[in-house]
């Protein structure tokens, strides 16, 4: 085997010695971030465990809805898992910048009831989400002014404030008339398409741009519906 020189021993020896210093000082600047806004970290955490946890709720609804026999509910509930993907995706985006790595949610035990049942709960938590969930994570991010987190918050409230009707109308006739407005879902939702920037969910695309936040058109996808 041929010896390393020992000029090669030392480059070897400066390039770690740099490497490690560059890994230091970031994590002094993200120590320094969350430093400045440790409310606005503290809040971000509870915005993303929240949103990755409804998509996980809404991934196994979706999977309910189709054992059950309505397709239409499991593709409704599959577009708003991936919408509340990416509103975690972007709280904990801002989090990695102000604390660097950011532990993985641990995976939990959904609680699933009948597709009924669990179009209700959907309807109710996203209207807390408009009426309290959101203005309270605004609130509390105020006083530090963290920009970023302050506009995925409000891209965030506002993709739920897109569908409050529906979700009303939903939360008030779905305990008596399930059926009917299964029937609604089904026929007048033919695709579901979402904003990879800011979650918004629509029926149908836009020709320019997101009417959320605004980017191009070109940043939404359409959702595919769940196998059966």
């Amino acid at each position: 085997m041929k010896k390393q020189s020992v000029g090669g021993r030392r480059f070897v020896l400066k390039a770690g010695l740099a490497a490690a210093v560059l890994v230091l000082a970031q994590r002094g600047r993200n120590a320094l971030a969350q430093g400045a806004y440790p409310q606005s970290a503290e809040v971000l955490r509870r915005a993303r465990e929240a949103e990755v946890t409804t998509h996980r709720r809404y991934l196994a609804f979706a999977k309910q809805a189709t054992a059950d026999g309505y397709p239409g509910i499991a593709y409704l509930f599959t577009a708003f898992a991936m919408a509340e993907l990416i509103h975690g995706q972007n709280f904990e985006r801002v989090l990695t910048g102000l604390a660097g790595e950011v532990a993985p949610l641990l995976q939990r035990t959904m609680a699933v009831g009948s597709t009924k049942e669990n179009l209700i709960t959907a309807a109710t938590d996203e209207l807390a989400s408009v009426n309290t969930f959101y203005p309270g994570i605004l609130k509390d991010l105020a006083p530090e002014g963290l920009q970023d987190a302050i506009r995925f918050a409000t891209y965030a409230w506002n993709t739920e404030k897109l569908h409050l009707g529906i979700l009303e109308s939903i939360q008030r006739w779905t305990p008596t008339h399930f059926e009917a407005v299964a029937k609604k879902i089904e026929d007048e939702t033919a695709q579901y398409f979402v904003c990879w920037i800011c979650g918004a969910t629509m029926v149908e695309l836009p020709k320019e741009h997101c009417p959320v936040c605004e980017f191009p058109a070109s940043n939404i996808r359409r959702i595919e519906p769940p196998s059966r």
